[in-house]
């Protein structure tokens, strides 16, 4: 039998590049790169394809792609690239403008990007990136923060912008003044997730739009003080909002304005419920009357609606849970420590309603 010789296992982590083997294959190096915990920076990038002949290749299939583009600061790292490319296996690839001397790389990232958050267009060693992204075919999201300047390179080469998020990570503002610019050229996602501070002076051909969740509206989003998006209802299919909406306002984005898309989505519509039920009774009468609203009202969109509805409510009185028992039928009744949840689903074609309600109580009568 061989003797048993103890070998010491070096995570790639905390492994130089100068140490790794030239010969390792593409495919191994990828996912080598892969298990490192902290971006690759421009000198290793440098190192690297300098220092081994297959590191394009190995660059390229760590993509398969996907990829993130955005900008990275020095608080995230111990170096300040302008220019931070991640791929769909994790690896961050920090370019700046150390690296143009090695355009390919650049150009491969561009051509492979499918999310792009934030990058300077005007450096100078840029454009070998700008050349790969006339090529992509797969680019699927962008930020506002990239610019009218790329907005209108991209369309030089492509028929569409993909999805834009605007009040995203890199963005603390909601301007789509950015996109007059783009006249009658088609967008296929707006995503908005801050209160917009200007709007586009000519409606935009948009396909779909998206409302985050972290906003909440008693009017309608899209004309939030005058300072919304213009859109050619001609085009819109889709309409998501993902924030709170009051039940009359809901009600008011089926039947009116969104009443053409063919698919509407309602993440979170609050059914109010009068103050001056304090009692389960009378509460839960109301919130049927609201559901059955709401319900018909979805009926009579001629196009595919979900709707998730919500009412978190404190209730007095000891009964609270016969109360909602014996008054909403149809409905999962569960008590909890405190409280009692009903749940509620209606499916009918291609109308969808989710009924959710809270009901916090108290073990004491009110006198």
């Amino acid at each position: 039998m061989l003797p048993f010789i103890p070998f010491l296992i070096v995570p790639l982590t905390y492994l130089p590049i100068s140490a790794m083997n030239s010969t390792l294959k593409p495919h191994l190096l990828a996912e080598a790169l892969g298990t490192r915990d902290r971006p690759l920076s421009p000198q290793e990038i440098s190192a690297l394809f300098f220092g081994y002949r297959g590191f394009p290749d190995a660059f390229y299939r760590a993509f398969r792609l996907r990829c993130h583009v955005s900008k990275q600061y020095a608080e995230h790292c111990h170096y300040k690239p302008v220019v931070s490319v991640t791929a769909r296996n994790g690896m961050t690839f920090a370019f700046d403008h150390k690296l143009v001397h090695i355009p390919i790389l650049l150009r491969i990232a561009g051509r492979l990007a499918y999310r792009i958050e934030a990058f300077d267009p005007e450096g100078s060693w840029i454009p070998p990136f700008l050349k790969g992204v006339d090529e992509n075919r797969h680019l699927k999201y962008i930020t506002s923060k990239v610019g009218r300047a790329f907005f209108l390179r991209y369309l030089r080469h492509h028929h569409s912008l993909p999805t834009i998020e605007f009040g995203g990570r890199y963005s603390s503002t909601v301007n789509f003044a950015v996109l007059d610019d783009l006249k009658n050229l088609g967008i296929d996602t707006i995503v908005f997730n801050l209160p917009p501070t200007g709007c586009n002076e000519y409606a935009c051909r948009v396909a779909n739009v998206v409302i985050g969740r972290s906003l909440k509206y008693d009017t309608d989003p899209l004309d939030f003080m005058g300072n919304g998006l213009k859109l050619d209802r001609r085009f819109l299919r889709t309409y998501t909002v993902c924030c709170e909406l009051p039940l009359s306002l809901a009600m008011r984005t089926i039947r009116g304005r969104y009443k053409i898309v063919e698919e509407l989505t309602l993440r979170k519509v609050r059914l109010q419920v009068s103050s001056e039920y304090w009692y389960i009774q009378g509460a839960v009468e109301q919130i049927k009357d609201n559901v059955d609203k709401l319900w018909t009202c979805m009926r009579e969109h001629p196009g595919a609606v979900t709707v998730s509805a919500t009412c978190d409510r404190h209730i007095e009185g000891v009964n609270v849970l016969m109360g909602c028992l014996n008054g909403l039928a149809g409905y999962v009744v569960t008590e909890l420590a405190g409280c009692v949840e009903c749940k509620l689903q209606k499916v009918e074609g291609n109308k969808k309603l989710t009924v959710s309600l809270n009901i916090r109580c108290s073990t004491q009568l009110k006198f």
